[in-house]
């Protein structure tokens, strides 16, 4: 879909050693969709 960059879950880079403790943080947020701009998610 255009406007969509991605799940915000899969666009973080970290260390192997703190996979847990993110994955612990963000919860369901993990799979948030990060997009362009603004007014994007609302037609998502």
């Amino acid at each position: 879909m255009q406007g969509i960059v991605g799940m915000l879950g899969e666009m973080l880079v970290i260390p192997p050693e703190l996979t847990k403790a993110l994955e612990a943080a963000l919860g369901a947020a993990a799979q948030f969709l990060v997009v362009q701009t603004p007014g994007k998610q609302r037609r998502c």
